[in-house]
């Protein structure tokens, strides 16, 4: 590279702020109205010739609720808050939410000291040229990858075969698939998933047995009813669950219900 010759493209993105979700618009975006429904935003990004993303739809009480009739282009499916690299809520949400959205990651930075490291994680993106225009148009196309910084690991799609780069090697961790025992990003062992299953909801038990569960609960130890029951030494079997009929733990988990009870 020539000492004159520019590194870095830079495109006037517009981050747009709710209380009921956060949104980026990439491209050179006019000012969005925040204050309007969430289906303007995408309207007015692709009238300026540019792309939204719903950001870090898991984030609290700002997680992301806005109704939309069309889905934006783009979706956070990993933010630096997310600690848990073994975590796939976000990967769950996005195939709720739509399988053919692109996926990006983002450190939302927004000054030196504060949040993530700028590119952690980082999205690459395969262009014909490093304009603005080219980087919108390979986001468009979804050439993406995402890595946890940017001297970090990353999975590549090659025709049909998937490269490692900068690891020895890399697997898919998600929903489905076979399950490996980790420490941090690093694969310790796979285990047979024939003796696992994902307990799903709801679950039912013999009255008398679950009362007798909670009775002896204080010196037991369970993450939920099931796994109360099993430590009080009762059986418990299995029948087919359906992958919408995910357990509702965590907050982020009610949201991903109410958003599958909405698009029905």
């Amino acid at each position: 590279m020539e000492e004159d010759e520019p590194w870095l493209s830079v495109s006037l993105p517009v981050e747009v702020t709710t209380e009921l979700g956060h949104a980026g618009v990439l491209g050179d975006a006019p000012w969005i109205d925040f204050r309007e429904p969430a289906s303007s935003w995408l309207a007015a990004a692709e009238a300026a010739g540019g792309l939204m993303s719903v950001n870090h739809p898991f984030a609290g009480p700002t997680s992301w609720v806005h109704p939309m009739p069309r889905r934006p282009p783009l979706l956070e499916v990993w933010h630096w808050s997310w600690l848990d690299l073994s975590w796939t809520t976000s990967l769950s949400w996005w195939q709720a939410w739509d399988p053919a959205a692109i996926p990006v990651g983002g450190s939302d930075w927004h000054r030196p000291g504060s949040d993530a490291p700028l590119g952690t994680p980082t999205t690459w993106v395969l262009c014909a040229d490093d304009s603005v225009a080219g980087v919108l148009a390979g986001l468009r196309s979804g050439r993406v990858a995402i890595s946890a910084s940017r001297d970090g690991a990353v999975l590549l799609r090659d025709a049909d075969c998937l490269v490692a780069v900068g690891a020895d090697g890399l697997v898919l961790a998600g929903p489905a698939g076979p399950v490996k025992r980790i420490a941090g990003d690093l694969v310790l062992t796979t285990v047979d998933r024939n003796e696992l299953c994902r307990v799903q909801t709801p679950q039912g038990f013999r009255t008398s047995t679950l009362r007798a569960a909670y009775a002896a609960a204080p010196e037991l130890v369970a993450t939920d009813d099931a796994g109360l029951v099993e430590a009080y030494g009762a059986k418990v079997r299995t029948v087919p669950g359906d992958e919408a009929a995910f357990k509702i733990t965590t907050p982020y988990d009610l949201r991903l219900a109410e958003l599958l009870v909405s698009s029905r």
